[in-house]
């Protein structure tokens, strides 16, 4: 039986709260008769993110002269951080998180409900983005922003390879892989067409998620355990679905430069800026880099190849309330913030990227895809139009450590052609397999390796075994 690493009733948060509430909260005083309110989002205080998202707070506190609200950077991603900083009653009143780790804590009643807060803004956010922030039919955050990726080419390129910039032959991944053939052809046998950042890890995840979810596969998969006591999770990428995404992927790789692998964001977009790539997958962050470091360079972005399932690879991230804040003091100007949140005035300075001029990510409502500032930047547009059918985020708490052991060191491999998408697709599906069964504390898939040491523990106990009785003086052995 699966058993979680962490694992808190509705009961024990209540307990837990209720032991801890005199403590004092980050936020529970007020300031010069101000009610004073914090927020914490997993983003660095030198973040456009962060910058943005107090900019967005500037505009709330001029329309709430009562409410101050504090600010704070480098908020935890996993939800086990999360729990325990609630659960101690030492976290923000609202957190932003990556809503893959939502239903995690709301399974655990720390954060509360927010159904009356987005009631206004529901009709106008798009469908995905409400499925998002639901579980069992109630809603736990306000969406806030949403990170896609997608393809940004140099219009420059294409153009020189006899490719229309305003019209890419770029609608599916063949098409894609015939005009990075034409460009390669067009620029010189030596030139790399695409660009592909492996040094960081998150690109590559990506866009090995967005293929095998637009192969109808599943990168991660809750099955029932072989001996029927309940349920486990499995990476099935092991596939015809599965093994088609990866050869696409190592298909792309040979458009690409062998060092790109060591690469990180920062030497992609500099190779982009000095023309030794034409195209690469990233997301608004990237083209705001881009535009900040040579403002005279074109950039476009089209949509990432997409089937009838899905399209782009999607980060979404929204804003909580927690369970100690919702029976503060100062729940009422919490609630009052969150509706704020998801407001046509703050999801405006999403899209624009307020002040800076440079947006890092794309607004959750649907209703702005019409806005004018998007015939002026169309280069945004299509982060935002990946809402409407996007390849979400694992919503697993163990998929990062799956990353980092396992998919992120077969996908350099693949790409480097030191594998095969056979070899790395079984690799992934039987290594990942038993990560997630070891963070999740239930027995997996036994792995070669795995069987090998316990038969060589079996024969050491065997032989301690036999020195210790088995090879023990008989006396008064019968004659």
């Amino acid at each position: 039986m699966k058993k979680s690493i962490i694992s808190f009733s509705a009961m024990s948060i209540a307990v837990v709260t209720a032991a801890t509430c005199m403590l004092p909260a980050m936020a529970g005083d007020s300031r010069g008769g101000a009610a004073a309110i914090s927020l914490q989002t997993p983003f660095s205080a030198s973040s456009l993110e962060f910058v943005q998202l107090r900019e967005i707070l500037d505009d709330f506190e001029a329309r709430n002269a009562s409410v101050r609200v504090t600010l704070l950077p480098d908020g935890p991603r996993e939800h086990d951080r999360i729990l325990r900083r609630i659960l101690a009653n030492k976290s923000a009143d609202l957190l932003e998180i990556p809503l893959s780790v939502l239903p995690e804590l709301a399974k655990r009643s720390a954060v509360t409900p927010v159904n009356e807060d987005l009631a206004d803004a529901v009709g106008t956010l798009f469908p995905s983005v409400i499925a998002a922030v639901q579980r069992q039919g109630v809603l736990y955050a306000v969406p806030l922003r949403a990170d896609s990726t997608q393809l940004i080419y140099s219009p420059a390129v294409l153009a020189k390879a006899g490719y229309d910039p305003k019209a890419p032959l770029l609608d599916n991944w063949n098409q894609l892989l015939i005009t990075c053939a034409g460009i390669r052809r067009a620029m010189g046998s030596s030139y790399c067409p695409l660009g592909i950042d492996g040094a960081e890890g998150d690109s590559l995840g990506r866009l090995a998620a967005m293929l095998v979810c637009q192969n109808q596969g599943r990168v991660i998969q809750e099955t029932q355990s072989d001996d029927g006591s309940g349920t486990e999770w499995v990476i099935p990428i092991n596939n015809d679905d599965g093994i088609r995404a990866l050869d696409l992927m190592a298909k792309l790789s040979a458009f690409a430069p062998p060092e790109a692998m060591g690469w990180t964001h920062r030497d992609l977009a500099d190779a982009f800026i000095a023309g030794r790539i034409g195209m690469f997958y990233g997301d608004a962050r990237m083209i705001g880099d881009i535009r900040s470091r040579a403002p005279a360079m074109r950039v476009m972005a089209a949509q990432a190849p997409a089937n009838k399932v899905s399209a782009a690879y999607v980060d979404l991230y929204g804003v909580v309330m927690t369970a100690p804040a919702a029976g503060g003091e100062y729940a009422e100007q919490c609630r009052k913030l969150l509706a704020y949140l998801c407001s046509k005035e703050s999801q405006t300075v999403v899209m624009t990227g307020g002040k800076s001029g440079l947006p890092v990510m794309a607004p959750v409502q649907r209703g702005l895809l019409d806005a004018a500032w998007y015939d002026e930047h169309p280069e945004y547009r299509v982060f935002l139009e990946a809402l409407w059918q996007p390849c979400a985020g694992v919503p697993n708490p163990g998929w990062s450590e799956v990353e980092r052991k396992v998919l992120l060191p077969e996908l350099r491999r693949l790409m480097m052609r030191q594998t095969t998408p056979e070899r790395a697709a079984e690799a992934i599906y039987t290594r990942g397999s038993q990560v997630l069964a070891t963070y999740q504390g239930y027995v997996g898939h036994i792995s070669e390796t795995t069987a090998l040491g316990m038969g060589v523990a079996a024969v050491g106990v065997f032989f301690m075994v036999y020195f210790a009785v088995g090879h023990r003086p008989r006396h008064n052995a019968p004659g």
